[in-house]
């Protein structure tokens, strides 16, 4: 803010106004680029060490609550797709819907 406040000193308004106007324009586009890249172009890849009962390590999840995890996924409407899926839309260039 000091740097703005810095350049703000003897500018004219119209020259202030543009440069603000342009400085909301860049932020914009890239607030929207952020989105458009995590939305389209990655998706969150869930990883398990092994689902098993009993298991003694933190590395292992019980059938009880990987079935848990998938129900909450299912109802927050996420979409799960094979490893296949995923590289083949990968090398096609397609992008992937949110919540995939």
């Amino acid at each position: 803010m000091r740097y703005i406040a810095f350049m703000g000193q003897g500018m004219g308004s119209r020259l202030k106004r543009a440069l603000a106007l342009l400085l909301l324009a860049v932020i914009a586009t890239l607030v929207l680029l952020f989105f458009f890249v995590s939305s389209h172009r990655t998706i969150p890849i869930l990883m398990y060490h092994e689902v098993a009962k009993g298991g003694a390590s933190s590395l292992v999840v019980s059938p009880e609550n990987f079935a848990k995890q998938m129900e909450f996924l299912h109802k927050s409407g996420y979409k799960v797709i094979s490893l296949d899926e995923f590289v083949s839309g990968i090398n096609k260039g397609k992008g992937f819907m949110p919540k995939t």
